[in-house]
């Protein structure tokens, strides 16, 4: 699997998005808190689903957000960039509890992807128990913030997408892509932008 770390690991199991200290896109001074474990209450992707996923995926990040070409669009409604940020709070929550089925359940089969890419060599048998797996929570002290994502904007073909307005030293960051399915704001595509990158334009206040 992609070993990640930082606050989007939250946002990819246990802090998984973001590259070290890194969070998702926030408003200035936003203040982070802890979403209860009970938040976790998605239903979760089944065993079969997420070994279907992993051994037949076929998911590839956009080349050109991963080249530092970030998309323009209008900026999101506010009603749909509170709907994320309640997903997002909620995935950070499943996060936590280290709940992989019901973190899953919470990005699209593209997203989902992204965190099942394991080495080759992982079996059908390895994967079933992983994902039947009792959950272990992480301690409360090591446990994820979560904080409101902002400046996100709406693509030609609907999706919504934002950048991690943090970076790591080198001045790589992170881009989420969001699509909504069946009326629920999922994760759709996690790219890391190695290196800083140029919006091609900045979304208005």
């Amino acid at each position: 699997m992609r070993k990640l770390s930082g606050t989007l690991a939250a946002l990819a199991i246990a802090g998984a998005l973001a590259l070290a200290g890194q969070g998702p896109v926030t408003a200035q001074n936003a203040t982070p808190v802890f979403p209860d474990l009970s938040e976790c209450v998605v239903e979760p992707r089944t065993v079969d689903n997420i070994v279907d996923l992993t051994l037949n995926g076929d998911y590839e990040p956009d080349a050109d957000i991963a080249a530092g070409k970030l998309p323009t669009g209008d900026p999101a409604p506010a009603s749909a960039v509170d709907d994320i940020n309640a997903m997002l709070r909620q995935f950070i929550a499943c996060a936590n509890k280290n709940d992989i089925p019901r973190m899953l359940a919470l990005m699209t089969d593209n997203g989902a992807q992204f965190f099942l890419d394991f080495e080759s060599t992982i079996t059908e048998e390895q994967l079933r128990a992983m994902a039947a797996a009792p959950v272990s929570p992480v301690a409360a002290d090591e446990r994820e913030a979560f904080v409101p994502m902002s400046d996100l904007v709406v693509f030609d073909d609907g999706r919504i997408g934002g950048r991690s307005t943090e970076s790591s030293d080198d001045g790589d960051s992170v881009y989420l892509i969001f699509a909504n399915v069946d009326g629920n704001w999922l994760i759709d595509q996690i790219t890391e932008i190695v290196g800083p990158a140029t919006p091609e334009a900045t979304p208005a206040a």
